[in-house]
């Protein structure tokens, strides 16, 4: 069996006002290896510089891993805003058991960025926040598992140029409204951008075994997941049914479905979406949110806040 791991651990690092990076590994470590992953898709994992002029390594999440199962997996991980290295904040990490014969970062290779156009403000051009990280595997038969793992834009409003870069402080309603409308149309052209890219690898094998997974930043009924599924029953000028992705989330009882606590309510936000072929071979789900905080009482707490907001979602299939 392998055990296909996504999981936001939001914002690992060491940086100012940040939760001691101690007290999050001792709550991490022990999750991570008792979920006895195969693969994880990690996302926000923070970027460090080991010594001054070294490219920023992921090194809070080195030290999570350190002596446990997942220490000698292979890496694929996001690129820094040059090339090398990895980026100040919220990169994405895949970690596998299997070797990684490629990978790469996606970003506006299939989708321009978007741009909103709106009379208070002029032309706004929308780039997405960060890449996508596509890594292809190879099982012990020699078939490839293509990863895709996604984060997409958080619901919060862009800042508008011009004005204070934190969303919070913009006034007016036109301002706030814009920056939403921003977000939306980032978290949506991203979308596409994946949902383009796995159309690629279906066009180059009907029966490609496909996993998009990480925190979308929607619901299974809001647009970016419905764009990444292509459900038939979606569109009058449906797809091809081939084409769909399964939310394998689905498997999971209703009043466990979900990743975030927001103020109450119970939301999924983490997916794992696989292509038929792929969903053939799943047998279990699994989505441990006990005792999941929820993201309001987190705020409460500030730095005292040791955990992820986040529940890791596991998916396990009949391969090796």
């Amino acid at each position: 069996m392998l055990r296909l791991l996504t999981y936001n651990l939001e914002s690992l690092g060491e940086r100012p006002g940040s939760p001691p990076l101690d007290a999050r590994i001792a709550v991490l470590r022990p999750r991570l290896t008792g979920l006895a992953a195969d693969i994880l898709c990690l996302q926000e994992i923070d970027g460090r510089h080991p010594a001054k002029g070294r490219p920023r390594e992921p090194s809070a999440l080195q030290r999570v891993i350190a002596g446990t199962i997942y220490e000698g997996f292979h890496v694929a991980v996001t690129p820094g805003p040059d090339g090398a290295g990895v980026a100040d904040r919220h990169n994405l990490m895949i970690l596998s058991r299997l070797p990684i014969v490629s990978t790469r970062a996606v970003r506006h290779e299939l989708v321009a960025p978007p741009a909103l156009r709106t009379g208070p403000f002029g032309e706004i051009a929308a780039p997405f926040d960060r890449p996508l990280l596509y890594a292809c595997a190879t099982l012990a038969d020699g078939q490839k598992l293509h990863l895709i793992n996604l984060h997409l834009r958080a619901p919060l409003p862009v800042p508008i140029p011009g004005t204070h870069p934190d969303p919070g402080s913009q006034s007016g309603t036109a301002r706030w409204a814009a920056g939403y409308q921003l977000a939306a149309m980032k978290r949506s052209a991203q979308a596409l951008e994946a949902r383009l890219l796995v159309d690629r690898l279906l066009d180059e094998d009907a029966g490609a075994l496909i996993a998009v997974c990480g925190d979308l930043n929607a619901g299974p009924t809001e647009v970016p997941v419905r764009l990444l599924t292509a459900d038939r029953s979606d569109s009058v000028e449906a797809p091809s049914a081939e084409r769909a992705l399964v939310p394998l989330a689905d498997a999971v009882p209703a009043e466990r479905r979900f990743t975030v606590r927001r103020h109450g309510q119970q939301a999924l936000v983490d997916h794992v979406l696989a292509s038929q072929p792929l969903a053939a071979h799943c047998r279990a789900v699994e989505i441990h949110n006990q005792g999941l905080a929820d993201e309001r009482d987190a705020e409460k707490m500030g730095a005292n806040f040791t955990d992820s907001t986040h529940a890791p979602m596991v998916a396990v299939f009949d391969l090796a």
